[in-house]
């Protein structure tokens, strides 16, 4: 939260720090995602603007093993800001009153916004094998490249 009565037009305050974001079960992370972020909130006149660079950590499912998986992401963000009420053209904006901005919507925004749509543990992941189920990075099951048995049956039910 950030008291925006001090800021100038023409003027910007930094902003940086470390926040706990809650992250909806549909992206198929594992916890809250602590991002770091880092940038400046600009007084534009009519509106406020702020610009910045996040980073965090994901933990997520390999979507070929299935195993536990970090991976990093960085992203650059820049999000304006209006006063309660009032109506810029594009509608995108993110709205504060009684002169308090809360940047949270604006890192919550981009955080899903860079989310892989998959996720992998290693380039050279092998995964799991659609005849047998055996982890393919641990032991090399020679079942070939046909996705038959009983494991392929089981996985066909879930269509």
């Amino acid at each position: 939260m950030f008291d925006i009565r001090q800021i100038g037009e023409g003027e910007n305050i930094p902003v940086e720090g470390e926040i706990a974001i809650s992250v909806p079960v549909v992206f198929g992370l594992k916890g809250d995602v602590p991002l770091q972020y880092t940038g400046e909130l600009i007084n534009m006149g009519s509106s406020f603007l702020l610009e910045g660079d996040a980073n965090a950590v994901l933990s997520a499912h390999c979507n070929r093993c299935l195993k536990t998986c970090h991976t990093p992401i960085t992203f650059s963000f820049s999000e304006d800001f209006v006063e309660k009420g009032s109506k810029l053209p594009d509608g995108w904006e993110i709205e504060y009153s009684d002169h308090v901005i809360d940047i949270l919507p604006a890192l919550e925004r981009n955080l899903f916004n860079n989310i892989p749509m998959k996720f992998v543990c290693g380039e050279t992941c092998g995964g799991i094998c659609m005849r047998c189920g055996r982890d393919q990075n641990v032991e090399k099951c020679g079942c070939g490249d046909e996705p038959d048995g009983a494991f392929a049956e089981a996985l066909a039910k879930f269509k």
